[in-house]
């Protein structure tokens, strides 16, 4: 599987201010052990326009996620 290429946010009519964001707002959620990880992509149509992962692959684990993990 290939890299996901990602666009600018205004190409793909999204503001890029906002989807950076993103990242921080989850950073809460992690620290407190509410959730060991998150994989956040928002596109419009084909357009990816934000691809994040932050966290590990368990709850206090040291193993990062990444666009290869697999979740079940």
């Amino acid at each position: 599987m290939g890299a996901i290429e990602t666009v600018d946010p205004a190409e793909a009519g999204l503001n890029a201010e906002k989807l950076k964001r993103i990242p921080a707002y989850f950073d809460s959620y992690i620290a407190s052990k509410k959730l060991p990880c998150v994989a956040v992509l928002v596109a419009r149509g084909s357009q990816v326009a934000h691809l994040s992962f932050q966290g590990s692959t368990e709850m206090g684990g040291s193993k990062p996620i990444d666009e290869s993990t697999i979740f079940r």
